[in-house]
């Protein structure tokens, strides 16, 4: 049941688990990347450095080992030409957008840009002395630049087509230019004369290479040309006639001259000794062949061996032979050829990329017995061999495996790096959508073999270790076979360090042992079997059937048909432990035990059980299916995966098996023989964004890897489900993974053609993680420790640097809080030198105090003094910059806008001042005497004090006596109630605004009309028997204008005033005596109304007492006013006129200083 196999795995995972090491990440030692797209190359005079064209950039590579060194950004424009300067510090770039460019080699930085031509350029090249540059372009010229200052010296124009090539004289005293153009025209320039010497035509095509072949006998007074009508012509320089013709039947690409004291191993003993004054040369072009020439005979020297070599054409259905005859003409070709520094050897570009290091050195791998028999051989013919090859641009990479060799095996013994009988990994075989397969060294990544035999890409590869030591390697294809392979001499060669020396990375050999045929279809999936020899495997593809292969038959037939052949060349067998290279052995056919169709689509993974009796295959139908081997018989299906299934593997330890899809899951399932292989679902491990595409058991089966359609590597734990790492190592689909016995190493390759060696970085990340830990406790004490002395801005850097964002804030506003007032000073400095990360810390940590009212003036002076210290271009690199911005803009709106009504808030004093100035006090019992002394001098420091600026002393003296206040200041603010405010108690309920406005001063008049007549009079504190006194306002004069003189007014009959004195704007009258009844009630019209002035813009009382007021049970009754004062009741306000009429209050106890 479901329930007993996850007790199962659980126990089986603990039992992993305590005998192999969990991995916690790994660590990218080093990468292949795409460091040369096709175009322009050119390898540096001193043989170091190479300068090659990808897209529209230059990239500067390290011949010893691949690395690319500097990348020259262009400018979105492919790269149409390139050179070096003569002491490599230079390389000179051109690109179709006719711009010119100079850098610095040490530093990848720009020295110098210019225009040379008015049309691309096609050619570049530096003449003998290093100082002159010439030029061909599209517009049939050629220009020489002096290379120090930069400006043209010579322009050359004579070409009827496009000029394609240019060589200067090697010997500096000539002074003289070659050039080429499309139309295989030659000419030849004098640079003292400034003028065409001579015009060779011969050619009837594009001329592609001109060369002086200094080094043969009066080689200096000879040119040879060679263009793609597959012939080379000798010239005299004297004459400007043609000596000979060589036709090299091919169009040639290239031509380079050897010297034949130098590459002698190039051309053969011999033949140097035949004549050793005779032009050498060496030419490549369209066949893929290298061969070396003397002029004047009709056949090759000496050559190489062809790109293709091997490989077997034909067996592709017919919608593939388009697309690999195209490939294979790319691959089978050469597009430039040029001389190595020491003249011994020659580099040759493919038309896929591909970089090719010639020399003399070992074709064979072979025994010392054979080297000795061959060496007289060897000395006298010339070898042409591979010693290195870079590869530009892999294309995708789409299965890659290491190369097992086993210590104490046949071939030789490499146990100091192997180990004692454990396989270890070696060499790297990788599938690279290409027929050739090929080796790589991992320590270098650079490709060490490259083997040919399948006629159409190899899609799918399998390693394991034969019976007898041989590394073998199982490859499916797109010609509808499968191949096995011996690739031990290769693979001892990496583990020995012969990769790197003279012939050893060649083919040497490593051989093809068996061929398979049977399928109808692409092959995408094959399987060895790991132990026992691998005497069995598994294959599917396109046809949808899966078939098992014989591969210890197969190494049977092998072995019989290398002793007969040997027999038959008369060579004793036992004698000679590899390969003789008289001795061609043929592959065998490799027979199949088996067949079935599998399932309804196309099979996409296959593996086989480690105890070589279970067989699974994967399809792109959602299921997965097993079968008991050798004989194909169904052993259940699994059904789960909503999408198709990519890959299948076994677990080395646990009846475990796992599946990877196009849903994005792996799932676990049990796999139990004993229970009758019924399959069920342990786990599912999410975690990748796409398509899952390959997966590997590790640490013992306890530990999964796999890659995906999102480019990512993801390490899981099988008993948790849990993704322990996720590595980004791609840019687009990961296609293959490889792993060592126990996943020390992996290695990943994708679609964006990048091959990817990884390492166990646990110890590593334990080490320094124990590091930081202690570090970060040193700088935790130093932090508390500078919090304690009041060193504020070393504790505000140990802060930032420990990321506590608590105790940075707590430094920060230490600092603000000095008493001295540097705390500015030492937040510039604290904000001046941040960069980086560091600066993105810091503006989070900001954005967070921002965000909280407590703390956003620390964050407001923090941004303050970033902006003072930080440009704009400097913040915006930051990442994240725009949301932070927008987040930090959205609070500190709110901010200002909180401090702008509190603000606002401090404005209620001013205006209730300035209200108040209306108001006189009364301490003097009686009420204020007309007689008394008012000093005008005083008046005016209090209403100065209250920001009114009144224009005349003597208005300051009326305002003053009448008790009106002077016409406030231009910004004086202006009190009035929000009218979605109900309360009054809270400062909000008011709007202050700055401007004279006068509708509200209006309203606020009306308002204090309505107060005063609402307004009820308090008992006085007095026994005095004055009657209660009344205020009577006038209105404020217009803007502008000086109020008008007052008339008393008639005096009433109701009055009980004695006084003879003249009416004033303030008219008291005494409160009734405590225990009298209060007078009958007057007119609704007040004193003010009657006297026709308008009350004063005093601040209303609040909205609360006016409620309280209406609620009061006993209602104040108003005198009735007399008959004449009907005029003065007509010209109050319709609003004052429809106010009720309310009765007298009873008198309250609190006087009436109080009140006011």
């Amino acid at each position: 049941s479901g329930q007993a196999a996850r007790r199962y795995i659980d126990r089986r995972s603990v039992m992993s688990h305590t005998q192999a090491p969990q991995r916690k990440t790994y660590v990218a030692k080093a990468s292949l990347e795409v460091f040369y797209t096709g175009g322009p190359c050119r390898l540096s005079y001193d043989g170091t450095m190479v300068a090659a064209a990808c897209h529209e950039a230059v990239n500067i590579v390290e011949v010893g080992t691949g690395k690319v060194v500097h990348n020259l950004p262009g400018d979105t424009e492919p790269i149409t030409a390139l050179c070096w300067s003569r002491d490599g510090r230079r390389v000179f770039t051109a690109s179709r957008s006719m711009r010119c460019s100079v850098w610095d080699a040490t530093t990848g930085e720009s020295v110098r840009t210019f225009k040379a031509h008015s049309t691309p350029v096609l050619y570049m090249g530096v003449d003998p002395t290093g100082t002159l540059l010439v030029t061909t372009s599209a517009d049939r010229t050629a220009r020489v630049w002096d290379i120090d200052k930069g400006f043209c010296t010579h322009a050359f124009r004579g070409h009827g087509g496009m000029v394609t090539v240019a060589c200067f004289h090697p010997d500096a005293r000539k002074l003289q230019l070659y050039t080429g153009s499309q139309d295989g025209e030659v000419r030849a320039w004098s640079l003292r004369e400034r003028k065409c010497v001579g015009v060779l035509q011969a050619h009837q095509s594009s001329v592609t290479a001109i060369q002086v072949p200094m080094a043969a006998d009066g080689g200096a007074d000879k040119l040879i040309t060679c263009a793609r009508d597959r012939v080379v012509h000798e010239w005299n320089l004297k004459t400007m006639k043609r000596i000979s013709t060589l036709p090299v039947h091919e169009a040639a690409e290239g031509l380079v001259c050897l010297d034949p004291a130098a590459a002698a191993g190039l051309i053969g003993k011999a033949a140097v000794r035949a004549a050793p004054d005779a032009i050498y040369f060496a030419t490549a072009g369209e066949k893929g062949m290298i061969r070396v020439w003397r002029m004047g005979t009709g056949k090759p020297v000496s050559s190489a061996v062809h790109l293709m070599a091997g490989r077997v054409v034909g067996a592709a259905h017919e919608g593939q032979e388009e697309d690999e005859e195209r490939d294979d003409a790319a691959a089978g070709t050469f597009v430039s050829l040029q001389p190595t520094s020491k003249g011994d050897g020659l580099l040759a570009v493919t038309g896929d990329s591909r970089l090719l290091f010639y020399g003399s050195g070992e074709v064979e791998d072979r025994d010392e017995e054979d080297e000795e028999e061959d060496d007289r051989d060897d000395e006298e013919e010339g070898k042409i061999v591979i010693q290195k090859e870079l590869i530009g641009n892999t294309d995708e990479i789409i299965a890659a495996a290491f190369l097992p060799l086993r210590d104490g095996s046949k071939h030789g013994s490499t146990s100091d790096k192997l180990g004692d009988g454990k396989p270890a990994l070696n060499a790297l075989a990788v599938a690279t959508n290409s027929s050739l397969l090929r080796v790589f060294d991992p320590s270098t990544m650079s490709c060490t073999a490259a083997l040919t035999g399948h006629s159409g890409a190899i899609l799918s590869l399998d390693v394991a270790i034969g019976p007898n030591g041989e590394s073998l390697v199982l490859t499916g294809s797109r010609d509808h076979t499968v191949r096995l392979w011996d690739l031990a001499p290769a693979a001892r060669a990496v583990a020995t360090g012969r990769a790197v020396s003279g012939g050893a990375a060649t083919t040497a050999g490593a051989k093809c042992l068996a061929v398979g045929q049977g399928h109808v279809g692409v092959v995408a999936a094959v399987a060895l079997a790991k132990r026992n020899g691998a005497p069995l495997a598994l294959s599917g593809g396109a046809d949808k059937v899966a078939r098992v292969w014989d591969i210890a038959g197969a190494l049977a037939a092998y072995a019989e048909a290398r002793a007969e052949a040997f027999e038959a060349a008369g060579i004793d067998p036992k004698k000679h432990k590899g390969d003789h290279p008289s001795v061609r052995v043929e592959p065998v056919m490799l027979g199949a035990k088996a067949a079935a169709i599998a399932h309804d689509k196309a099979v996409n993974c296959a593996a086989i059980a480690p105890n070589l009796t279970l067989g699974a295959t994967c399809s792109g139908d959602r299921t997965a299916r097993l079968w008991r081997l050798p004989d194909l018989i169904p052993a259940g299906t699994i059904r789960g995966h909503k999408r198709g299934v990519w890959a299948v593997a076994f677990s080395p330890t646990d009846r475990i098996i796992a599946t990877a899809g196009g849903d994005k899951f792996i799932k676990l399932w049990s796999c139990d023989p004993n229970a009758g292989v019924q399959s069920s679902c342990l786990r599912t491990l999410e975690g990748h964004t796409a398509a899952v595409l390959s997966l590997r058991f590790i640490s013992s089966g306890t530990q999964i890897v796999s890659t995906g359609s999102d480019g990512l590597l993801v390490l899981w734990g099988v008993r948790t489900g849990a993704a322990v790492a996720t590595l980004d190592g791609h840019d687009d689909k990961a296609w293959a993974l490889a792993s060592d016995a126990d996943g020390d190493v992996l290695a990943t390759g994708g679609a964006d053609a990048k091959l990817t060696l990884w390492e166990d970085g646990t110890a590593e990340a334990a080490e320094e993680e124990a590091k930081e830990l202690a570090l970060k406790a040193g700088t935790q004490q130093a932090l508390s420790n500078a919090a304690a002395s009041g060193e504020h801005l070393k504790a505000a850097h140990l802060a930032l640097k420990l990321g506590h964002p608590f105790a940075l804030r707590k430094a920060i506003e230490a600092m603000m809080a000095d008493p001295e007032g540097h705390g500015d000073a030492a937040l510039d400095s604290f904000c001046s030198g941040m960069k980086g990360k560091t600066l993105h810390r810091y503006l989070s940590y900001i954005r967070e105090w921002n965000a909280n009212a407590k703390f956003c003036e620390a964050a407001q002076r923090c941004m303050a003094s970033l902006f003072r210290h930080h440009s704009l271009s400097e913040l915006s690199g930051v990442a994240g910059a725009k949301d932070t911005c927008e987040t930090l803009k959205a609070f500190t709106t709110r901010h200002f806008a909180r401090a702008g009504r509190l603000l606002r808030g401090t404005y209620l004093l001013d205006v209730a001042l300035a209200g108040m100035g209306a108001l006189l006090d009364d301490d003097v019992e009686g009420g204020l005497n007309i007689d008394d002394e008012v000093k005008t001098t005083d008046h005016r420091g209090i209403i100065a004090e209250m920001g009114f600026t009144p224009t005349d002393t003597n208005e300051i003296d009326t305002f003053g006596r009448l008790g009106i206040p002077a016409k406030p200041a231009a910004r004086t603010p202006v009190l009035t109630k929000l009218p979605e405010h109900v309360g009054g108690d809270d400062m909000d309920d008011f709007d202050f605004d700055m401007e004279d406005d006068k509708g509200d001063a209006e309203e606020l008049e009306g308002e204090m009309d309505e107060e005063e007549e609402e307004a009820e009079e308090d008992p006085s504190d007095s026994d005095s028997d004055a009657p209660p006194r009344e205020v009577v306002t006038k209105k404020a004069p217009a803007k502008g204008k000086r109020a008008a003189p007052v008339k008393a007014p008639e005096p009433e009959p109701e009055s009980d005033s004695d006084s003879d004195a003249p009416p004033m704007e303030v008219v008291t009258k005494k409160a009734p005596q405590r225990g009298r009844p209060p007078k009958a009630p007057k007119s609704s019209k007040s004193a003010a109304e009657e006297l026709g002035l308008a009350a004063p813009p005093a601040i209303s009382p609040r909205k609360t007492r006016r409620q309280r007021r209406e609620s009061e049970s006993e209602q104040v009754e108003l005198e009735p006013e007399p008959e004449p004062k009907k005029k003065a009741e007509a010209k109050t306000p319709a609003k004052r006129k429809a106010a009720p009429k309310k009765e007298e209050a009873a008198p309250a106890k609190r006087s009436t200083r109080s009140r006011k």
